[in-house]
């Protein structure tokens, strides 16, 4: 009998990991979705005050993704985001965070990463989803390109009792620098400086220096 209670509470504790595990996965693409990249950038700032290294951010946003469907379908919209997700994936170190923040948009975080390498890693991926073809389901081919937003915080702004005012400004000076890789025309990287007036400055990434 007494065994029988124990597998029972194994058995639910498995469960429990299991929902929890899945709660965390995105269902389309198969990478994290929103709630699981805001825990991991909660436990990645904790880390990076204890050690203080650095920690960068990536925002990817798919540029035209609305032409897609309305062109291709929403079922090649969707394989198009699959197949997205798995290429910036690929580009990644096993330490780096990849989520898909909501529509077609990713976040990506980077430990460890100063701007050099973060820039490179930004610039690794936009050249990557170039080279991509996807196909409709009339088999057209088409490519597609990113706006890239970039930023990194830097190892002397990492203090505990500041945390979470630090994770919202992470999230805002990459996504601004997302909007203006999109403002100055889209298919490129844009370096958003991470500092206290949410990084009204951003610094355009050429791939020729890369």
């Amino acid at each position: 009998h007494l065994s029988s209670i124990i597998a029972v509470c194994i058995e639910n504790c498995i469960s429990q990991e299991t929902l929890l595990r899945v709660s965390m996965i995105d269902v389309l693409t198969q990478v994290h979705n929103r709630r699981a990249f805001n825990a991991e950038l909660s436990k990645e700032l904790s880390r990076a005050c204890r050690s203080q290294h650095p920690l960068s951010c990536l925002f990817i946003d798919l540029d035209h993704f609305k032409q897609i469907n309305d062109n291709y379908g929403h079922p090649t919209g969707d394989r198009v985001l699959r197949g997205s997700a798995q290429t910036i994936k690929e580009q990644l170190r096993k330490t780096d965070f990849i989520a898909r923040f909501g529509g077609e948009e990713f976040a990506i975080l980077l430990p460890g990463c100063e701007k050099p390498q973060a820039l490179q890693i930004a610039i690794n991926i936009l050249q990557a989803i170039k080279r991509q073809q996807f196909r409709a389901d009339d088999d057209r081919e088409f490519g597609i390109t990113l706006s890239i937003g970039a930023t990194t915080c830097p190892t002397q702004q990492i203090v505990p009792c500041g945390l979470s005012d630090l994770a919202d400004l992470l999230v805002a000076s990459a996504d601004k620098g997302v909007y203006q890789a999109k403002a100055q025309g889209r298919d490129q990287v844009c370096f958003s400086p991470f500092n206290d007036d949410t990084a009204l400055q951003t610094e355009e990434v050429e791939l020729s220096n890369a």
